[in-house]
C-alpha cells in the first residue's frame, strides 16, 4: 500500500507515514477529543467530527491533502469561532476548545513521522484537559485507557508497517502498568497544593463561595466567602417589596447520587400565568463564565432575545465572560406550568439507583 498522499512533492521529515498508521492516529484523535463534546458548544464538536471524517475520507480514497492555504482558512475560521462563543483566546473553555479544533486539523497535515510525534504530544496533553471538569474514577478509568492507546499510537509510529496491532497494544499496556509504581510514589510524595496548579480564568472563581453548574459534597477544595458583587439591579419603577426579591439561578434538578446538576437535555417552554403587572428592571451581571442569568422570580415570558428553560431559568446565547448589563422584565406573582410535563416530573421524583435500592428505616 502506498504512504497517504499529501499536496507536496517532498517533505521535510526524515520517514513519510505508512498508509495503515493512520487509522491509530484517527483512534487516538477521537478518544482524546470526544469526551469534551460533554461539556462544548454543539458547532464545536460538530465541527470538530466534520473535520475528523473529512480526514477519514481523504485517507479512505487515498487522496491528497489539503493545500497550505486551506489549512490557515481552516484554522482562522476555529479561531473565529471559538473567539465569538467564548469572547477570548485564553482560560480553561477557550483554550480546550482550540486544542480540540487544532487536534482535528492536524489530521489534515498528517505527511511525515514528525506530524504523527505532533499529534500525539497533542494527545497526551488533551488528556490532562479532562481533569478540568471531572477527577471521577470513571474519568481516571477512560484516560487510563485512552493513554494506553496513545502510547501504543506512538509505538505504532516508530515500529513501522511491521508492527502488529495485538504486540502493540499488548507493549502499550505493559508500559502502563510500569509506570503505576511511580504514580503511586508521586502521588505519596508530591506536596498537597491548596488550590489548582493552573492559573486559569475559570478556575480563579472554582473555591470560592457561589453559583456553579454542579453540586457536591466536598467539591470545594478551599471554600472561601467571597465579599465581592455579584450583580446589580436597577429597577424603572419602585423596587418590589423585600419579600418579593428572589433571584433565580441555575436550578439543579438531575441528581446522580453524588452530585447535582442541571439536566443536560433540551427543554421545552414553560407555561407561565402572570399573575401581577411587569417589573422592567436593568441587571448588571459580573463576569461568571457561565450562560444563566440571575433574574427576578419569575422571568416574563417575553423576553424573547434570552432562553428560559422548563425550570425558569433565563440564559444567554454567549458565555458571560466580562461585565454585562441586560434588560429584563419579570412578574413576581404567577402561575407556572400547571400542567407539567410527564417527564419532568418523573426526573424530579426519580431517586438515584443505589438510593432507590434502600430500605426505609423501620423506626
Amino acid at each position: 500500500m502506498k504512504p497517504w498522499r499529501s499536496s507536496a512533492m517532498s517533505t521535510p521529515a526524515t520517514k513519510a507515514l505508512d498508509h495503515w498508521c493512520m487509522p491509530w492516529l484517527f483512534a487516538t484523535a477521537l478518544a482524546t477529543t470526544f469526551p469534551h463534546a460533554a461539556h462544548q458548544p454543539l458547532w464545536l464538536s460538530s465541527l470538530t467530527a466534520l473535520i475528523i471524517i473529512y480526514a477519514g475520507w481523504l485517507w479512505w480514497r487515498n487522496a491528497r491533502l489539503p493545500g497550505r492555504w486551506l489549512l490557515m482558512l481552516l484554522v482562522g475560521i476555529a479561531c473565529a469561532g471559538v473567539l465569538v462563543e467564548f469572547r477570548t483566546l485564553l482560560g480553561r473553555d477557550a483554550g480546550v476548545a482550540m486544542l480540540v479544533l487544532f487536534m482535528a486539523l492536524k489530521l489534515l497535515e498528517l505527511r511525515s513521522q514528525r506530524d504523527a510525534m505532533v499529534l500525539i504530544t497533542l494527545g497526551y496533553f488533551l488528556l490532562l484537559t479532562h481533569y478540568f471538569y471531572s477527577q471521577s474514577i470513571p474519568t481516571g478509568l477512560w484516560l487510563i485507557a485512552t493513554m494506553t492507546l496513545v502510547t501504543a499510537t506512538l509505538i505504532r509510529v516508530h515500529g513501522g508497517p511491521s508492527s502488529k496491532p495485538v504486540p502493540t497494544l499488548r507493549y502499550a499496556g505493559l508500559l502502563t502498568l510500569q509506570a503505576i509504581p511511580f504514580m503511586l510514589i508521586l502521588y505519596v510524595l508530591f506536596p498537597r497544593i491548596s488550590g489548582p496548579l493552573w492559573g486559569l480564568p475559570q478556575d480563579a472563581h472554582s473555591a470560592r463561595s457561589g453559583l456553579t453548574e454542579q453540586m457536591s459534597p466536598g467539591s470545594f477544595s478551599n471554600l472561601v466567602l467571597s465579599s465581592e458583587i455579584v450583580f446589580r439591579v436597577r429597577f424603572e419603577d419602585e423596587m418590589p417589596a423585600s419579600d418579593k426579591l428572589y433571584w433565580r439561578g441555575p436550578v439543579m434538578d438531575t441528581f446522580d447520587g453524588r452530585t447535582w446538576r442541571p439536566h443536560p437535555g433540551l427543554s421545552r417552554t414553560p407555561t407561565i400565568e402572570a399573575l401581577s403587572p411587569p417589573i422592567r428592571y436593568e441587571s448588571t451581571l459580573e463576569a461568571n463564565q457561565q450562560r444563566w442569568l440571575l433574574a427576578l422570580d419569575a422571568p416574563a415570558p417575553s423576553l424573547k432575545e434570552f432562553g428560559i428553560n422548563s425550570t425558569l431559568t433565563v440564559t444567554n446565547r454567549q458565555i458571560i465572560s466580562q461585565r454585562s448589563r441586560f434588560a429584563l422584565i419579570s412578574v413576581t406573582d404567577y402561575r407556572f406550568n400547571v400542567q407539567e410535563d410527564a417527564e419532568i416530573l418523573r426526573r424530579n421524583l426519580k431517586l438515584p439507583a443505589k438510593t432507590e435500592s434502600k430500605k426505609p428505616c423501620p423506626c
